[in-house]
């Protein structure tokens, strides 16, 4: 599986339990150091980046850490410090509390999208920040109950001893207001949707998806909308939005948009120089080489096969949004508009440990149906810069850049 939190993840993570190792003289139980030879053992064969490592220097500093460990939970910071080592700022780890969070899709706590800055970029439905009525997109978002956005430590001691609200600082045309939202469990997945932006473009943006029950039914929405646009209308082009689209699963969103990606050889996992998964679209199926992994029930063909497409990207864009972008690279007339990507065209495997927590580590590059392999940020082919502002409404710069190209 391919998954990203992205930017949710610091929110995720503010309301994990981190804990903490206590200085003690005693060496590390049995059950805390087979617990991390496992985790190493599972990263050193797997990851990405293993050979850039000094195994044995790593395994002794890793053992040096936890020689006061006494639980499974004693080693989380050490696992955490040593996929900090591998660098490749995709792999991350989740506590079990965390990992259930995921799991029903409760891992963005206030329902808010936003850039590294702080921009506001989109408001999830039905969660606390939808609830309040009081934020827009383009608000900058300074302090969460009273710490710097960037404090993630700070933040998630106060969320743990106030765990029923949050109050947070944002600025509007520079005028600070202040927002306190009651905090509830609610599934952080948006719901995909289209809409009809000229009599003859369509329009489908793919939000992203993280556990809970949008999983199963991501890509026969997404099919819905392709189906109802196309059966309605003479659509002779299509925009992908792919601007909030921050990762988690990536076979729902190929199997979802496989009628205008087209279908055979999307891309394909590589690492170490190798092929270890091709991504195919078939009749409604998303696969890794022969592995069915997301299907529609009832597939459907365009009217017009392999129609002009515009795909949208942003800074946002990570992970599993940069590998549907990467998905449409090499396609014929497709045109990328907007912003560079974030920067994490990865993929990541979940293993689940024995007590729970989960450790996604990243063991390939992506590639497009070229072989192309991506490392880094994806520059679009027409920069358009974002207002956050307008985003959806007929002020967005970026369908505008896409609609002029369409209908050239």
């Amino acid at each position: 599986m391919k998954y990203l939190t992205g930017v949710a993840l610091l929110l995720l993570l503010a309301c994990s339990t981190l804990t903490p190792v206590h200085a003690r003289s005693a060496p590390a139980s049995k059950e805390a150091t087979d617990y991390l030879n496992f985790v190493l053992d599972y990263i050193q064969a797997n990851s990405v980046n293993s050979d850039k490592l000094n195994w044995p220097q790593i395994r002794q500093e890793a053992m040096n850490r936890i020689q006061n460990a006494r639980t499974t939970a004693d080693t989380y910071p050490t696992i955490r410090w040593l996929l900090e080592q591998l660098g490749d700022h995709h792999s991350f780890f989740l506590d079990p509390q965390a990992a259930r969070k995921q799991q029903h899709g409760h891992g963005n706590p206030f329902g808010l999208r936003m850039t590294r800055d702080g921009i506001i970029t989109d408001i999830l439905p039905d969660s606390p920040a939808d609830a309040s009525g009081q934020i827009r997109r383009g608000d900058v978002l300074t302090q969460i109950n009273g710490f710097d956005r960037d404090d993630s430590d700070a933040i998630r001691d106060s969320l743990k001893k106030h765990p029923g609200t949050a109050t947070l600082t944002l600025t509007r045309n520079e005028q600070p207001y202040t927002v306190t939202l009651a905090l509830k469990p609610y599934e952080s997945n948006k719901r995909p949707w289209g809409k009809l932006v000229q009599p003859d473009i369509g329009y489908i943006e793919l939000p992203a998806v993280i556990g809970g029950t949008m999983e199963q039914h991501y890509a026969d929405i997404v099919h819905d909308e392709i189906r109802k646009l196309d059966q309605q209308y003479t659509i002779k082009g299509w925009i992908i939005d792919l601007r909030n689209n921050i990762g988690g699963n990536c076979w729902p969103m190929l199997a979802g948009i496989g009628p205008i990606l087209g279908e055979g050889k999307l891309g394909a996992f590589v690492s170490h120089g190798k092929e270890v998964g091709t991504w195919i679209y078939q009749e409604g199926k998303a696969m890794s080489d022969d592995y069915m992994l997301a299907q529609v029930q009832q597939p459907y063909r365009l009217k017009q096969p392999l129609p002009p497409v515009a795909v949208l990207t942003s800074n946002l864009t990570a992970s599993s949004g940069e590998a549907v972008a990467i998905a449409f690279h090499g396609r014929p007339s497709t045109r990328f508009f907007g912003e560079s990507t974030y920067g994490l065209p990865t993929a990541n495997t979940l293993e689940i440990l024995s007590d729970g927590a989960q450790l996604y580590l990243t063991v390939a590059n992506d590639a497009d149906r070229t072989g192309r392999v991506y490392e880094g940020p994806i520059a679009p082919d027409q920069e358009v810069t974002i207002n956050w502002a307008e985003l959806y409404t007929e002020q967005d710069n970026v369908i505008k850049a896409a609609q002029e190209w369409l209908q050239q």
